[in-house]
């Protein structure tokens, strides 16, 4: 945490109750309220440290443009530098708006005079993402969790690139933004995992757009030693955004499993039910039964292969087994041995089932040992209220008193 010393802070009257409050050493300037100037003044500063640390830059050179922030007003501001809130806007509006400025400022020499760089969106929704996605309490911490997109990548369901760096969600529609924000920070962590030697490549994407390169083009240019041979951008990360994003990645419970592989391992069909066609979901193994022109499609089977084999990683080891043994079965499918293919996948079936059954077990014990768990604050909390207001009483009554306790203390 940043010592208030290191900080210069002037507090200068303003109409009604507000304060300018100042970091002369990041050039920083927070007009607000008194009673959240401190607050919008250290997320400032936390969003500033950050940013020098995305683009690989020195927290100690002091920028060349101030930023300022006004606080609780209705004003607008075209000025790049200068960014207004009336209070009233969300999180993710003020998270982004606050990380494109400096963004802005540690790459243009002049903003304003020159278009911001497009990427500059991109990568402040991305920082959004970690700040929005860390422990308030711990701010600096970026709890690394990215369960919703690794979803849509086992469906085989990924961004386009293109779309995603060019055509940004606005901040103002906060569920949706979140989600674009958490495939932004993705897309960053991966660049960050392709450790390029050739400089900081945000730094580098920036400062190509401020020269006139278009995005795709400055961060293809970027992240061409790291494409495999005849390899674009989108399918560079298609291969390693997966990887990228297991890292931290929570197992999915057992009803999430076995969701999914019931989706993967059945096929919709038409049936008649009363005189009526209805749709119903008929289990692989027993289409050769059903369908008279049954073909082994080798491509499909190539493909539930590695669905379920990307399934597999996110499941909990009791799960993973089972698992392994529908990846064999369909092996012994795509070798054209059916009656060996049905056998086992009606095996792998009846293990997966008694796992899912043990593994639901176990959820749900550690659902109630997380529900009967109190934490050292919660199981305190009266005492520490009480030591605290006592504090306060004795305080009141004699300020100098306590002040001379607590220098003894230290």
């Amino acid at each position: 945490m940043r010592r208030i010393g290191a900080i210069l802070l002037a507090l200068l009257p303003l109409a009604g109750s507000g304060a300018v409050m100042e970091s002369g050493e990041r050039r920083i300037v927070v007009e607000a309220p008194a009673s959240v100037g401190k607050d919008w003044l250290g997320f400032a500063l936390r969003a500033d440290e950050a940013v020098n640390r995305f683009l690989g830059r020195s927290a100690t050179t002091e920028p060349a443009t101030a930023l300022t922030i006004r606080v609780g007003t209705d004003e607008t501001s075209n000025q790049p530098m200068r960014l207004c809130f009336s209070g009233r806007e969300y999180h993710s509006q003020i998270s982004a708006a606050i990380y494109a400025a400096l963004l802005v400022r540690a790459t243009v020499s002049r903003p304003g005079t020159v278009a911001a760089p497009p990427s500059s969106i991109w990568m402040a929704a991305a920082l959004a993402s970690r700040e929005l996605s860390s422990d308030p309490r711990r701010p600096a911490q970026h709890e690394v969790d990215y369960e919703p997109i690794r979803a849509s990548f086992r469906a085989g369901a990924f961004p386009d690139v293109a779309r995603l760096l060019a055509e940004p969600v606005p901040p103002a529609k906060p569920i949706l933004f979140r989600f674009y924000a958490m495939h932004c920070d993705l897309f960053a962590a991966a660049i960050q995992a392709a450790n390029l030697t050739d400089g900081n490549p945000f730094a580098r994407i920036l400062d190509l757009e401020a020269h006139g390169r278009d995005t795709m083009t400055a961060v293809g240019f970027v992240l061409q030693p790291a494409f495999a041979d005849g390899e674009d951008l989108q399918q560079w990360y298609q291969r390693v955004a997966p990887l990228v994003s297991r890292k931290g990645s929570r197992q999915s419970r057992a009803d999430d499993v076995t969701e999914r592989l019931e989706e993967l391992t059945t096929v919709p069909t038409l049936a008649m039910n009363a005189g009526e066609q209805r749709i119903s979901r008929v289990r692989i193994e027993d289409l050769p039964g059903r369908m008279e022109d049954y073909r082994i499609d080798r491509e499909a089977i190539g493909r539930m292969h590695d669905q379920i084999f990307e399934l597999s990683k996110d499941a909990p080891w009791l799960l993973r087994e089972p698992l392994y043994a529908y990846m064999s079965a369909l092996e012994l499918l795509g070798r054209g041995k059916i009656r060996a293919f049905q056998k086992a996948m009606r095996r792998a079936r009846e293990d997966f089932g008694k796992a899912v059954e043990k593994q639901r077990a176990v959820e749900a014990l550690l659902d109630q040992i997380e529900e009967d768990y109190a934490s050292p604050k919660e199981r305190f909390e009266m005492y520490f209220d009480t030591v605290q207001r006592t504090d306060a009483d004795l305080r009141a009554l004699d300020p100098k008193v306590q002040d001379l306790l607590d220098n003894a203390s230290k």
